[in-house]
């Protein structure tokens, strides 16, 4: 029997008072245009104040469940959450991440397509208060993720509960690449990948959000989740995604330092070159028409009201 919940969002939180109520708001104005959504808020036993904001929020919006429990991490709290999930498509949304108006754009694909994973553009929020594209992101062909980088960003992105299950969620001893470790085999299994041409998310950037590491462990983990991929799939082995991975490894250690970080915009630059990003002019032209109302949308959730 096909469930009347078209997708289920899975919020995993731990002690994130700083960040989280612009994330329900936003998750709020998505609902307030669609009732086939669910909200499952992951909170593992917080003790800075988040979990009484949640139960607010949890009062005003039917569609929003709280579940209050200890986990072993942020990827055992996303299988957790979306194992009582109900819905048809599956997706999780981190603490400290938007979603977009643009995102109704992804919901109205997955009441008709076929693919196995829908997503679209996001931009990222700089401790500045500056919006940026990640102009990284491509339209997926088969290999991309495994020959190439990350070209597609989680925020936002879509799974089919179908394959999301056949592949059992997320690998729970992944600290930083789960979310590219799950594209990666979903990639495997030959899944249709769909790419909207719209922004649909917000990823903060910010010095305490776990991808700002510049732990050694982090490229380790990469590479020892390419050799896996590479090893399923013989035919799409390459050594850009090794090299890439680690020149921002370098770029991460400089930054978090303060020696030799003259050398940095070289190493970007390196890392573009290498990376080739096809669709970057087209995607900061967009972001350049829509800026000034997706920064006004921002500052409206972060403010608690729409203007």
């Amino acid at each position: 029997m096909k469930s009347d919940i078209l997708l289920s969002i899975v919020v995993p939180v731990f002690n994130t008072i700083k960040f989280i109520e612009p994330t329900l708001r936003s998750l709020q104005e998505i609902l307030k245009e669609r009732e086939d959504i669910e909200i499952i808020i992951q909170d593992a036993v917080s003790t800075d104040g988040t979990t009484e904001v949640i139960a607010r929020y949890v009062e005003q919006e039917s569609c929003f469940v709280h579940y209050v429990e200890k986990d072993g991490g942020q990827s055992d709290a996303i299988n957790r959450g979306i194992r009582k999930a109900r819905g048809q498509w599956v997706t999780w949304l981190c603490a400290d991440d938007l979603l977009l108006p643009g995102f109704l754009q992804i919901l109205k694909q997955l009441d008709s397509t076929e693919g196995g994973v829908v997503y679209g553009d996001c931009v990222m929020l700089l401790e500045s208060g500056e919006i940026v594209p990640a102009f990284g992101t491509e339209t997926h062909e088969p290999g991309a993720l495994a020959r190439k980088r990350l070209i597609l960003q989680q925020p936002g992105t879509c799974i089919r509960r179908a394959h999301w299950e056949a592949l059992q969620g997320v690998d729970v001893d992944l600290n930083w690449v789960m979310d590219y470790d799950l594209f990666l085999r979903l990639e495997g299994m030959g899944v249709a990948f769909l790419r909207l041409n719209e922004f649909v998310a917000v990823a903060r950037i910010h010095s305490e959000a776990k991808t700002s590491s510049g732990s050694f462990r982090r490229v380790l983990e990469h590479w020892r989740m390419f050799g896996r991929a590479h090893g399923r799939n013989l035919q799409w082995v390459s050594w850009k995604p090794y090299a890439l991975y680690g020149i921002e490894y370098i770029i991460k250690t400089l930054e978090a330092g303060n020696s030799c970080k003259g050398i940095v915009p070289s190493l970007h630059k390196a890392f573009w070159l290498l990376g080739r990003p096809q669709e970057q002019q087209a995607i900061q032209s967009r972001l350049q028409q829509q800026k000034e109302g997706i920064h006004l949308y921002i500052q409206s959730l972060q403010e608690g009201m729409r203007s």
